[in-house]
């Protein structure tokens, strides 16, 4: 099991919500897509694809990832590393969100 979160410079694009917990649904529902949408990509290698995917989730290279090792990482080095011959995707799935903080 590993995680892997991001860091935006300037705010994933989510509407105004009116209640924490409608917010927390979408931010929910908003990485359950992501995952999916991250897992398709990479797993077919497809440049194209991969940047239409992070313009369609609103991910540039500003974002700050962090990586299953915990270190950070840019979008051009995540995505270098993800369609690496080395790195082979064979399944990706939301277990469970344990906590959804807003800051």
């Amino acid at each position: 099991t590993t995680a892997l979160c991001f860091q935006r410079s300037t705010p994933t694009p989510l509407s105004i919500m009116s209640s924490t917990s409608d917010a927390e649904a979408e931010v929910k529902e908003y990485l359950t897509k992501f995952t999916d949408a991250w897992f398709k990509a990479f797993s077919d290698k497809d440049p194209e694809q991969i940047d239409a995917m992070l313009e369609t989730f609103g991910i540039d290279d500003e974002t700050v990832w962090i990586r299953p090792s915990g270190n950070p990482a840019g979008t051009a080095i995540m995505k270098a590393m993800m369609t690496s011959e080395d790195v082979v995707a064979s399944k990706q799935k939301i277990v469970e969100f344990s906590s959804v903080r807003f800051l």
